[in-house]
């Protein structure tokens, strides 16, 4: 299979070296392309001769790496004892141009060529061909494509093909992979075989479909609310619908919105495709403004500021009475901290007389006021707190 590229590549590698130095118009290594939506074909980068990519160099589990051909990285991993592996950009039995990873010493195996977006940017997998030159052994192989993100395989990105001996030797095989959400956000993908054979001589790769290329964050949060409860607690509450390498989450409060320092971290759930619910509770907020600051760090401690939300809590110990003005007879006192042991009151009127009296045993507890006539009244407290009300 390679006797005839290298017969050319072996006459045109002191040329091809030149054409380097002197910015040859189809050499990738001189370009700074980011992956185009849609289907990708290496033809542009085919002049009518082999074009070499990389040199012959060791691959190995470290992997050989051809930088940005047409926006893409492709890396190839062998076997440890393959010394001579390479890329080029080539035609393989009548076929278009594509990119061709490749080893030299047919003793060799073929681990993995791995495909990625040059700007490490997340794409949508839709399909790609590729080629097999030949297996190990057998006459029929299993073959996984295999999508990534981060690093890690994401669920449900993988597809399997079954190749016969028939179909190796450059004819493409086809992973049509549209209806399979688990190849949607990915930023790799790579060709390997079942573990049990491996690929001979080289792996081929073409027409590669991908489409909406972004930035993905790292969560992407769907919700985040800081309620005040009665106790006097602050919760936090936050929904994410997909995490990516999430460690974990900073709560940060700050009294100006401005100056910020933690006061706790979450765990994430590392990846996750699914809904999952957080909360942290605030036991003893500031009086007046907190602001709450929610941050994600992912497993490389990379931060970002998800959301900030705003509760403000009136001072502690600061004692209400609603509604006030008082129209009927019930009125809801709130003590202005817990109540740590039973206290009395007693209700007077303008004139010094009490005209209700009573237990508080709770922060916000509910009273039942007589009925009043119209003026101003004082509820008076057991430990020294006094308030002013109106009765209309």
């Amino acid at each position: 299979m390679r006797t005839h590229f290298f017969a050319v590549l072996a006459a045109a590698c002191f040329t091809f070296s030149a054409a380097v130095s002197n910015a040859n118009p189809y050499s990738p290594l001189r370009t700074t392309a980011a992956p185009i939506n849609g289907i990708t074909t290496f033809d542009g980068l085919y002049s009518g001769t082999p074009v070499d990519l990389t040199g012959i160099k060791t691959a190995g589990g470290t992997g050989l790496t051809a930088f940005n051909v047409a926006g893409y990285d492709a890396t190839l991993f062998t076997s440890s004892s393959a010394v001579e592996s390479g890329m080029s950009i080539e035609t393989i039995n009548g076929q278009s141009a594509l990119l061709h990873a490749y080893v030299l010493n047919t003793a060799t195996n073929i681990g993995s060529l791995q495909i990625s977006s040059n700007d490490k940017s997340y794409f949508d997998l839709k399909a790609v061909d590729i080629t097999i030159d030949s297996f190990s052994v057998g006459t029929a192989q299993f073959v996984r494509l295999i999508g990534y993100r981060n690093g890690s395989i994401a669920s449900g990105a993988i597809s399997i093909k079954t190749v016969t001996s028939s179909r190796s030797g450059g004819l493409l095989v086809r992973f049509d992979v549209s209806a399979l959400p688990g190849f949607q956000g990915i930023n790799a993908f790579s060709i390997q075989t079942d573990g049990t054979y491996f690929f001979k001589d080289g792996i081929g790769v073409d027409n590669i479909n991908a489409v909406n290329f972004r930035s993905v964050l790292p969560v992407d949060l769907i919700s985040y609310d800081a309620l005040l409860l009665k106790n006097r607690t602050v919760l936090l509450k936050w929904s994410t619908t997909s995490e990516i390498n999430n460690a974990y989450y900073l709560v940060n409060r700050s009294s100006n919105g401005s100056d910020f320092s933690s006061i706790g971290k979450v765990t994430g759930s590392v990846s996750s495709t699914d809904v999952v619910n957080y909360q942290f509770t605030d036991s003893d907020p500031l009086d007046g403004n907190n602001f709450y600051r929610l941050s994600q760090v992912d497993i490389d401690g990379n931060q970002k500021i998800l959301s900030v939300k705003k509760v403000t809590v009136k001072p502690s110990g600061t004692m209400s009475l609603y509604p006030n003005p008082v129209v009927g007879s019930l009125v809801t006192l709130d003590y202005g901290k817990i109540v740590s042991s039973k206290v009395s009151y007693k209700v007077v009127d303008a004139s010094g007389k009490v005209v209700s009296s009573g237990k508080i045993h709770q922060q916000i507890q509910e009273l039942n006021l007589p009925v009043l006539g119209t003026g101003i009244y004082t509820i008076q407290i057991s430990d020294g707190k006094s308030m002013r009300f109106e009765k209309k």
